[in-house]
């Protein structure tokens, strides 16, 4: 089993998108990807990268949330986001994706084509349910 037949569709944010953005497309998965004009993935944003913008510490150490969100209303993913992230090409195994998930502790495994333009994403539960599927058709 390869990568492109484990995958899932990742909706991704294209950089520009605003952190409201962020915040829709994060209710629904733990990681989103972000998407230059051309489609190549460029980083991924979590919702922790959020909380860190939230953050405003005031000079007595005391965190100060209102001024936290004020600040984060005009600001774009692309501020926040990682640039680091796990990816692998579509006719990657299933056992290199499960090896670079463990190893590099992900949430998900983005799929790219050689230009790095985003294909899908790969999370436990997407190897979990091929797994599944797998083992279902093979009669266990």
């Amino acid at each position: 089993m390869v990568a492109a037949n484990i995958m899932g569709m990742a909706e991704a944010l294209r950089v520009g998108s605003t952190i409201a953005d962020a915040l829709k497309a994060l209710k629904d998965s733990e990681v989103a990807p972000v998407v230059d004009g051309e489609g190549r993935l460029v980083g991924q944003i979590e919702a922790r990268d959020l909380l860190k913008g939230l953050s405003v510490l005031e000079s007595d150490g005391a965190l100060n949330l209102s001024d936290g969100v004020a600040g984060l209303e005009g600001r774009k993913v692309e501020d926040l986001m990682e640039r680091a992230f796990v990816h692998t090409g579509p006719e990657a195994e299933a056992s290199s994706v499960m090896a670079l998930m463990e190893g590099k502790k992900a949430l998900s495994v983005f799929v790219v084509d050689d230009g790095m333009r985003l294909l899908g994403r790969i999370t436990p539960k997407d190897m979990l349910e091929r797994i599944w599927e797998y083992r279902e058709r093979k009669g266990r």
